[in-house]
């Protein structure tokens, strides 16, 4: 198989996958946030930084007229303002008890 015949039979279903699995990547940790009422370990730096990244490529992929891009890196930067959101939610709430 060559490249071309990968990239015309695969490549679509491959980053399509991706694409939708981008914003689930964050989930896991904000379900343990929550189910854990605790958020002590988690870096707002980290999740600050990775938000910059995903809405930047989010821009990107309006820019070209990527939609994949656009949409999968819009979810995903609204998981990680959630996951922030609650990080200080549960860190105002074991600083007040």
């Amino acid at each position: 198989m060559t490249q071309a015949e990968f990239v015309a039979n695969y490549w679509p279903w491959i980053i399509g996958t991706l694409g939708v699995l981008n914003p689930c990547f964050m989930l896991p940790q904000l379900y343990k946030i929550w189910s854990s009422r605790k958020a002590d370990d988690v870096s707002l730096a980290m999740l600050g930084l990775l938000m910059l990244i995903q809405y930047a490529f989010s821009l990107h992929g309006y820019f070209i007229g990527d939609n994949l891009l656009l949409m999968s890196n819009l979810a995903a930067g609204t998981v990680t303002v959630i996951t922030a959101l609650s990080v200080l939610h549960f860190a105002k709430r074991t600083a007040s008890t």
